[in-house]
């Protein structure tokens, strides 16, 4: 029983230590990839259970001058150890490792100062097995819910359930067996027979490694189906996307088909010298090809496409649309499906936005030009739907983020080595710059090129 006990322990201490160092680092990726990265950091996590253990059997054994001193000092190498499993700076992790030895001082003091406040004759129990068991994993238990509480300030992401949901959760479980090690009437009923509180020390500590792990192994399950959604409603936003440049396309087609038809018809009307018919056809075919036009020719078929198409959705709203284009299709530096996530998103966001009540301002401009110093940039600025008030900042937020769409468009711009800003002033104000680099398409270097 006291092996087992022994074993909890340790893995209670291995669960803190990975709580604490994953609310503070990222995982250092450089490490072939995450499997070969657990299988590593989980052999050091032992390694350094194992040295801990045996420094305690040593000193517990033959104690050295300034135990608790060395105790410390191993507890701090080893902890450094580990954080070099992750990204930081050297200051950073010796700072970590401090800091953890400070919570750890912190969770023995007050697990003592709460059992002798709450149930101070405990603490005179004869039974040195049973007290140390209770102090070593009440003063654990307290350090454990220090650093899930540091975890919830370094959290940045909360996809999967409310944050507050996710935090009662996780603390429940430690908080209760807190509770029950602090109320322990040991004083009272204990007759000499330590199982039953070795089953109970045992049990507890098992509880919460399994339900932190349960808890974990449930959000992460939640963040790939939500990212699975996502990615759903991605390939169903491209799919759509893709069917408008394909339906733009064919009406190029249609366009070349009846200019051919016009064509005939005009060469018939001239050889027949009939030029009043031939003013009323060529009258109607102008009016005819006005409807349908690509107003837009830059030609990119992403570009040309989507503005003549959403143009059109635009003006049935009753949104003034303007464009500024200066674009040399040779030199864009995205490719067409990229530019597909960012120009769909883009305008999808503006049309949203432009078409919310109240709006009294419904106008949305867009710039897309390449420039002599060799950027490509889209700038838009559109109506928006609140004012700059404090209690707006929530719906503000919601609809800047407006779902997945400007996360996709952040990381297609990213992909490219470029960067996006937004602000909001009176109109909400988004640009995207991304380099030129392939020489091929430089202006600069193709310049430079001519004076060497």
């Amino acid at each position: 029983m006291n092996i087992l006990i022994t074993v909890s322990t340790y893995l209670l201490d291995m669960l803190i230590l990975t709580v604490f160092l994953n609310s503070l680092f990222s995982k250092k990726t450089s490490l072939q990839n995450e499997f070969h990265f657990d299988g590593l950091y989980f052999a050091a996590l032992i390694t350094v259970e194992l040295v801990l253990y045996l420094n305690e059997i040593l000193l517990k054994n033959h104690p050295f001058p300034y135990a608790k001193a060395i105790t410390i000092a191993i507890s701090l190498l080893t902890t450094l150890l580990l954080c070099f499993f992750f990204k930081a700076s050297v200051k950073a992790k010796l700072l970590t490792a401090f800091v953890f030895q400070i919570l750890a001082s912190m969770g023995e003091i007050l697990f003592t100062y709460i059992v002798s406040k709450v149930n101070p004759l405990f603490l005179s129990t004869d039974n040195t097995d049973i007290l140390y068991n209770t102090m070593n994993g009440g003063s654990k238990l307290i350090l454990l819910i220090l650093c899930i509480a540091l975890s919830f300030f370094r959290r940045k992401d909360n996809i999967t359930m409310p944050q507050a949901e996710y935090n009662a959760l996780l603390l429940t479980t430690p908080v209760i067996t807190l509770f029950i090690y602090c109320l322990l009437p040991l004083k009272i009923i204990y007759k000499g027979d330590t199982f039953f509180y070795n089953s109970l020390f045992l049990s507890l500590a098992l509880l919460n490694i399994i339900n932190f792990i349960l808890i974990q192994g449930s959000r992460k399950y939640a963040a790939i189906e939500f990212k699975n959604l996502q990615m759903e409603q991605q390939l169903t936003f491209q799919k759509e996307k893709y069917n408008q440049l394909s339906e733009a396309y064919r009406q190029n087609r249609r366009i070349i088909h009846d200019v051919k038809k016009h064509y005939f018809s005009i060469q018939e009307y001239i050889r027949h010298d009939d030029l009043q018919n031939l003013l009323d056809y060529t009258h109607s075919a102008i009016t005819d090809l006005e409807s349908t036009y690509v107003r837009y020719n830059t030609g990119n078929l992403v570009i040309d496409a989507f503005l003549t198409n959403y143009e059109t959705i635009f003006h049935a709203n009753h949104i003034t649309f303007d464009a500024d284009l200066n674009v040399d299709c040779n030199r864009i530096p995205v490719d067409d499906y990229n530019l597909c996530i960012i120009l769909g998103n883009l305008l999808d966001n503006a049309l949203e936005a432009c078409s919310s009540p109240g709006l009294k301002n419904r106008s949305f401009f867009i710039a897309i030009e390449t420039t002599d110093n060799d950027k490509f940039r889209i700038h838009t600025e559109n109506a928006y739907p609140y004012n700059s008030d404090a209690a707006s900042d929530a719906a503000r937020k919601d609809t800047l983020n407006h779902g997945y769409g400007l996360a996709n468009m952040e990381k297609a711009v990213q992909e490219n080595n470029g960067f996006l800003s937004t602000k909001v002033e009176n109109l909400f104000i988004l640009d995207i710059l991304i380099p030129i680099i392939d020489e091929n398409m430089r202006r600069q270097s193709l310049s430079c090129a001519g004076t060497l």
